[in-house]
């Protein structure tokens, strides 16, 4: 149970330190609304650039090793309620169980909400952008290279970290993920109260 944890904590803190350079890069943007000049622009867009380029590798580094995670926590889950279905649960068996079960729900939370924290950065990027985009066509800068840069940054795509390519970490998976505990969890029990 230990090394799934570790990892997870592992890509936690992977994530959020790119999350911290999307913030700063998001930072830059702000600041330099105003008075921005094409060489800071340049300067965002290809910092942004390179951590685009180490998201995407961090993306296909964690792929598989996410949907193993997964699969873990979602078999202990499952085993879980299984052994629910047994008339006699030991205070041993029931305790193993209970902390088994809570685990795999923490670590799945923790998982999915700190790994989909990077596109909600790259979109408030973007968003940012966008805004800028918009102040420079009310000022009559349409066609600067100030545009062009912003342009960029704006039609960049929003990158998701996902577990073999099957499913994206998303903020809505972890309500699915609940619904469908909850929803097998009811099924379990109604199982053992009609045996």
């Amino acid at each position: 149970m230990e090394y799934p944890c570790l990892f997870i904590m592992s890509i936690c803190t992977l994530v959020h330190r790119y999350g911290l350079l999307l913030l700063k890069i998001c930072k830059d943007l702000t600041e330099n609304n105003t008075n921005s000049t094409p060489e800071k622009l340049t300067k965002i867009l290809v910092d942004f650039n390179i951590i685009e380029k180490k998201i995407r590798l961090l993306t296909k580094t964690f792929s598989t090793p996410l949907l193993i995670i997964l699969l873990i926590y979602f078999s202990k889950l499952f085993t879980t309620m299984s052994y629910c279905l047994r008339k006699e649960l030991t205070p041993l068996l029931l305790f193993e169980l209970c902390s088994n079960g809570s685990t795999s729900l923490l670590m799945m939370f923790f998982l999915t909400t700190c790994c989909s924290r990077i596109p909600d950065y790259m979109l408030r990027i973007k968003t940012k952008a966008k805004v800028l985009i918009d102040n420079q066509v009310l000022r009559g800068l349409e066609g600067s290279k100030n545009m062009y840069l912003l342009n960029r940054i704006s039609k960049k795509d929003t990158i998701y970290l996902s577990a073999g390519g099957l499913l994206d970490f998303k903020k809505s998976f972890v309500f699915s993920t609940f619904g469908t505990v909850f929803a097998y969890g009811l099924l379990i029990l109604n199982l053992s109260r009609i045996s």
